[in-house]
């Protein structure tokens, strides 16, 4: 055991009993690697302020599964293309799904839900991703044992964020989470702002309620602070046209100390888009924009994180 393992001892335990061989394929390239459940489902901890969540950014489909789908290029556009590559040097305590969300989606309900208080595109299961153009991707259905088995990387996902929030509340009285997505910069599809531009960033806080109201305050006034330090034109706007998703709703309860939340990038602030004009120019990133995404992204979370501990401390 590593030194590693051996401090996150309770983290690493949600992996015993999981695949060490997974024959993938990269959708995107078509390459295929063996990887292990660990490196699918990947447990980061840089720092122990706060946690990351990016669930959205993984382009690995199991090969065993490939026939179930018909991807194509239209795929392409509904994966939050290097959301990693952005969020990932802000540190936290993180957990990254490397598995592409056509297969399994950690942003929505396990087995789906019916509830009338969710927005319609957060009904759905888990397993079964529809497009922008409100199309189901699965083109064959799951085997009981099937699906049983491709949920318990959907349980990983989770199990890992609810223990990380139960250690924070441990060692800090409070836990953290920021749930880092990008999105197309116009609205598509289903979207409700369809053929709109959209703002480079969005914060989804559940209509203020998803965090204490000083750590979503200094979350965006330094997001904006930091925007208009770069001087490029770039905007910040919330809970339009995403409020929060299902991780948001479901690990976000700032009544139980537990504070959550939500940001979008979109995809043409720091790349472009796979619907770029230009073929040679699709999903090349904006070298420095990237760098000045990770920048504003850092100071907005740091600001969060110690806006929590200026309550906690009290």
């Amino acid at each position: 055991m590593t030194q590693r393992e051996n401090q996150w001892h309770d983290i690493y335990k949600y992996y015993n009993g999981c695949l060490e061989s997974v024959e993938v394929l990269d959708i995107f390239t078509r390459e295929k690697y063996t990887l292990s459940t660990r490196e699918l489902i990947e447990f980061r901890p840089e720092s122990p302020d706060f946690i990351l969540s990016i669930p959205h950014s993984g382009v690995l489909l199991p090969t065993q599964y490939k026939d179930h789908f018909e991807l194509n290029s239209k795929s392409l556009i509904e994966i939050d293309f290097f959301s990693d590559i952005i969020f990932e040097p802000t540190g936290g305590l993180q957990v990254i799904s490397r598995l592409t969300p056509l297969f399994i989606n950690m942003n929505r309900p396990r087995e789906g839900s019916r509830s009338e208080y969710l927005p319609r595109h957060l009904t759905n299961s888990s397993t079964e991703y529809y497009s922008i153009d409100d199309e189901l991707i699965l083109q064959k259905s799951y085997a009981p044992l099937e699906k049983e088995s491709i949920l318990q990387y959907y349980d990983l996902y989770h199990g890992l964020l609810s223990s990380l929030i139960e250690y924070q509340k441990r060692n800090m009285g409070y836990a953290l989470l920021i749930d880092g997505h990008s999105m197309t910069s116009v609205g598509l599809g289903r979207a409700h702002d369809k053929g709109q531009e959209r703002d480079n960033f969005v914060v989804g806080t559940l209509d203020d309620t998803s965090a204490h109201p000083a750590i979503i305050s200094a979350f965006v006034e330094t997001l904006r602070q930091g925007i208009g330090h770069h001087g490029l034109g770039l905007t910040v706007s919330k809970n339009d046209p995403y409020s929060g998703g299902f991780i948001t709703r479901i690990h976000g309860n700032p009544g139980r100390d537990a504070h959550a939340i939500q940001i979008e990038v979109t995809m043409g602030t720091y790349m472009y888009e796979p619907v770029e004009k230009d073929r040679v120019k699709r999903f090349a990133l904006k070298q420095h924009r990237v760098h000045v995404v990770q920048d504003i992204l850092s100071q907005a979370i740091t600001s969060a994180c110690d806006a929590a501990g200026r309550i906690y401390s009290q």
